[in-house]
Parts: C-alpha cells; structure tokens; sequence
C-alpha cells in the first residue's frame, strides 16, 4: 500500500505550493516529500486546534511520542508515521528537525506575544527553514550557501505565512505581531480597529503590516 497517496489531499489542500513543487522533487523522493510535508502540516494544525493551550499540548505531544518511537525503530500505525519512518531509513535526512519542529510548537504555546523582529525570525526559521533543510537532504544536497539560502527564505516564507493568517491570529488574540513595533506605531489590541467598529483596520496598523 503506497500510503503517500492518502497524505497528497492535505498538501494540496493546505499547502498547494508545497503539493505543486513535489511532483517536480524526484520520484524516488515523493513519497517522503510529501510525508515530511504532512507532518508539517499536522503539527501547525495540532497547534492551533483549540484555544485551550492543554488540548494543543497533548496533540503535540502525541506526535512527540510518534517521532520518538520512530526514533527507536518502533513500526508506526499512523499513516504520515508509516512514511516518515521510510524517510529516515531510505534518505539522508536530519530526523532530528522533525523533532525540534514538534518542541518549537511546545514552546510557541508557553512563549506569550513576539516582543520583537528577531523573535518572529526565529519562529519563521524553526518552521519554514526546517522544512527547506528538510527538501534538501531529500535532494542529497549539502551546501553551506544552499543552507544559507534556505534560511533566508524559509524566514521569509515564514513571516509571510504569519501575515496572511492575521485574520484568525486576531480573531484568537495570538499576538505574532511583534510588539516592539506595534507600540513604535502606536498600535494596541484594543485601539487596532477604526472607532466606528465597522471592521476597518486603522492606518497605523498597516504602517505595521508594511514594516514587517
């Protein structure tokens, strides 16, 4: 049973861009592509599952418990378990990223507001760089420039992915937006819309928006 095929949905679902560049990576890779992928989007998905930041932590935490199993070649139930496990033992993966994407979560859940750029660049680099240094030991590539690369862009996918989610951040009150510079603009959670509470941003907020 080629389980990949139940985990190409999702991507395409939830991450089309993501399901576009997989059918260019090798066929000999695809499988784990798109199981790495999965996961990827599994573990975003578990941290914004619910307000309460306990249920959030257990579906972290079960997937903590999967990577660890794998880890101790233990033969996984869960389908994207199934193919990641066939990742780490056909491919030159660094499984231990996987591992720090889950306890990034753990720790964006306890973390409170961005205080800053550089914290919002971390997070950008522990999810979408993650998911690039992933792609390229798929790809055999061990290059310090395409690592570098990498880093950048992963950061700069990240920052983007948090912006165009700004609807639901706000909607849940996760402040992503660095506060360093929501106060340099003047900006406060409860001053961020127009006086006439017709759903209309103030000016200062895309003063933000545009800095980031």
């Amino acid at each position: 049973l080629d389980y990949a095929v139940s985990l190409y949905d999702p991507n395409k679902k939830f991450d089309f861009y993501a399901y576009v560049n997989g059918q260019y990576m090798p066929k000999s890779t695809q499988n784990h592509y798109y199981g790495i992928h999965a996961l990827f989007l599994e573990v975003l998905k578990s941290r914004e599952i619910s307000r309460e930041a306990s249920i959030c932590q257990t579906r972290l935490k079960w997937w903590e418990q999967v990577l660890s199993d794998i880890e101790k070649d233990k033969k996984p139930r869960e389908p994207v378990g199934v193919v990641i496990k066939a990742a780490k033992e056909n491919s030159k993966i660094n499984f231990k990223l996987l591992s720090r994407l889950v306890d990034y979560q753990l720790f964006d859940i306890d973390r409170g507001d961005m205080q800053s750029m550089t914290e919002l660049e971390i997070y950008a680099e522990n999810t979408r760089s993650l998911l690039l240094y992933l792609n390229l030991h798929l790809l055999k590539i061990d290059d310090s420039n395409a690592l570098t690369a990498a880093s950048h862009i992963g950061r700069c996918l990240g920052i983007c992915d948090i912006l165009k989610k700004l609807p639901f951040y706000l909607a849940v009150h996760r402040g992503y937006l660095p506060q360093d510079i929501l106060l340099k603009n003047n900006v406060y959670f409860d001053r961020m819309w127009s006086k006439n509470f017709d759903g209309i941003m103030n000016e200062e907020f895309y003063d933000v928006v545009l800095e980031i």
